[in-house]
């Protein structure tokens, strides 16, 4: 009731229903025998006579035998639910009021009985008017045939599994697609020729759709699912993408979940999808010209499966990817990272980043047990040193980043080992990508910056390793080279990384910041933005904020005995007043 109160529409048909209950008006296009559910205006029971009330008790009996209502969900005559109107072309009108109430809130509708109506007899109700559909379309009865649209756009919204899996099954669908052509926002005639213009939705189904089978299917269910989950989201994204609410999106969103994963079951326990995943991998693997032609399409399917995999209870998940690895999933993903075409680099990196997810023991036992030059690790790193693609290099350092993660591993053992290998054997190769500074290409700019918040994280996670690695390498020096380019957010990383280096608040950084004299370029590019009110300035203003509050003293004295002059700008401002206090 509260959410009738809410619109003054709702107001004034809460209103009608009081006054109509009061005085026994039947409302608009009531049966017959509403006066004898709800009785006749002026008659009280008292005052009838027996023939009134055969009469009553005959019509209240037609007028409940018309509802495609199963018993338990009849109400009684002093009830409040009037059941949806008998399916004609004639009453397809009262049928969109009937929906529009109980969308709306009104009294008189639930939305758990007309779900109950539409189920009831198999779906008789909604099978009555996907014939009557057929009959519009023949005669041409455009009015009809959007009234139909609203009546199924207002069914998708009631957000019913069972009512939705009725109307995308395979015997349904078109007619259900044919019915939401006929939008009336969109549906418009030609003045110049009288032509219809309306979205030809069952032509492009029909005609332009494709199916492609990388792998045979001989299952029609798992075939079926594939089809009606590729319908499922042509209406999502193209013909209800306006009209579907939160609570039919989650309902069609987790028919796609439940098909995903009795899909990905099929691999895992049917026989003929067991064999097709083996005959995958060996076309995958093979150098013949005809597989190396498929590849592209075979590797889509290979992350499609990892990704419908997410929809399997833990149990099942596993065994799905301890299947994947057995065939040789990593083995394949080695490979592919060495491709020329960035595409399947790519889809490569996708399928590592999906085994990461499920099983990141596996991989880093996988990485220890290669040879170093010919290792999945090797060749990820490559990619940096290569003008790859900004894709690639984005999804590389995402899994470099999940690897070097010291909550992804939980045995110390473990951490410590892989940890050993990669700045002994892979660190270097990654520092050498911050060389060519000259290189102005956005995907060299982007790499340089993502690759700086890399090594900052390194910072903060590896302790001593990291420290070793940067005060032998002059690391520092090297990123803060990056503020010689053009490009403000690379220097934003340069100094974020060198943020990093300070908050270890470790002496040895320390010092070797003042003896490398590392605080120079911070200084000379703070006094050239000094006049700008950017991110490049708030990032200096921030690092000399934190090293005052520190009191980190060796770099305070460092910074006012050589670089106070860069700062004239904020002389008298609460930052460099702290620094002066601690120095002196």
């Amino acid at each position: 009731m509260a959410l009738s109160f809410a619109e003054v529409s709702g107001c004034k048909k809460v209103w009608e229903e009081i006054s109509r209950a009061q005085s026994g008006l039947a409302p608009p296009g009531a049966d017959p025998g509403f006066h004898a559910v709800y009785g006749t205006p002026g008659l009280d029971d008292a005052e009838m006579t027996g023939d009134d009330a055969a009469y009553r008790s005959h019509a209240y009996d037609n007028y409940m035998e018309n509802s495609l209502l199963g018993d338990d969900a009849r109400q009684a005559p002093g009830g409040q639910y009037f059941p949806l109107p008998v399916v004609s072309r004639g009453s397809l009108d009262s049928i969109v009021q009937a929906f529009n109430e109980n969308l709306m809130g009104a009294p008189g509708l639930s939305r758990d009985k007309i779900i109950s109506e539409l189920c009831n007899n198999k779906f008789a109700y909604i099978n009555n008017l996907l014939e009557v559909f057929t009959t519009c379309e023949d005669l041409e009865d455009v009015e009809g045939l959007q009234l139909l649209y609203q009546i199924f756009r207002s069914i998708f919204l009631l957000a019913d599994p069972e009512t939705l899996k009725h109307l995308l099954s395979p015997n349904k669908m078109m007619d259900v697609v044919g019915i939401l052509e006929y939008d009336p926002e969109y549906y418009s005639t030609s003045t110049t020729n009288g032509e219809v213009l309306l979205h030809r939705h069952r032509e492009f189904l029909k005609n332009k759709v494709e199916y492609k089978a990388v792998v045979q299917i001989d299952d029609s269910a798992t075939l079926q699912k594939i089809h009606q989950n590729y319908w499922i989201n042509y209406i999502k994204d193209v013909i209800l993408p306006r009209t579907l609410d939160d609570g039919t999106l989650a309902a069609l969103s987790h028919l796609i979940e439940k098909n995903n994963n009795d899909i990905a079951l099929h691999f895992l326990t049917n026989s003929s999808g067991v064999n097709a995943l083996r005959e995958l991998f060996a076309r995958l693997k093979s150098d013949e010209e005809g597989a190396r032609k498929s590849r592209r399409n075979d590797l889509r399917l290979l992350v499609e499966l990892c990704a419908l995999s997410k929809s399997m209870i833990v149990s099942n998940r596993e065994k799905f990817h301890n299947s994947l690895l057995e065939l040789g999933l990593l083995d394949l993903c080695t490979n592919v990272m060495r491709d020329e075409e960035t595409e399947i680099q790519l889809l490569g990196a996708e399928m590592i980043s999906a085994a990461l997810v499920q099983d990141q023991a596996s991989v880093f036992n996988f990485v220890q047990s290669q040879e170093v030059e010919d290792s999945l690790i090797s060749g990820l790193v490559l990619k940096l040193n290569a003008d790859t693609d900004a894709g690639v290099i984005l999804e590389v350092l995402e899994i470099l980043r999940t690897l070097l993660d010291p909550e992804s591993i939980s045995s110390d053992a473990d951490r410590s080992k892989f940890l050993n290998l990669f700045y002994e054997k892979f660190m270097e190769k990654v520092l050498t990508a911050l060389k060519d500074i000259e290189n102005s290409k956005e995907n060299s700019k982007m790499l340089r910056s993502s690759l700086c918040d890399l090594l900052s994280s390194c910072v903060v996670w590896h302790g001593y390793r990291s420290k070793y690695f940067v005060l032998r390498l002059d690391v520092v020096n090297k990123v803060l080279n990056l503020l010689k380019t053009d490009s403000s957010y690379v220097a934003v990383s340069a100094i974020r990384f060198f943020r990093a280096c300070v908050g270890m608040e470790d002496d040895y950084y320390n010092r070797y910041i003042v003896k490398k004299k590392l605080l120079a370029p911070i200084a000379k590019i703070f006094k050239e933005n000094e006049n700008k009110d950017n991110l490049l300035n708030s990032a200096v203003l921030e690092l000399l904020d934190f090293i005052s509050k520190e009191s980190l003293r060796v770099v305070l004295v460092d910074l006012m005995e050589h670089y106070a002059e860069y700062f004239d700008s904020i002389r008298d401002s609460p930052i460099f007043e702290k620094a002066k206090k601690v120095c002196w």
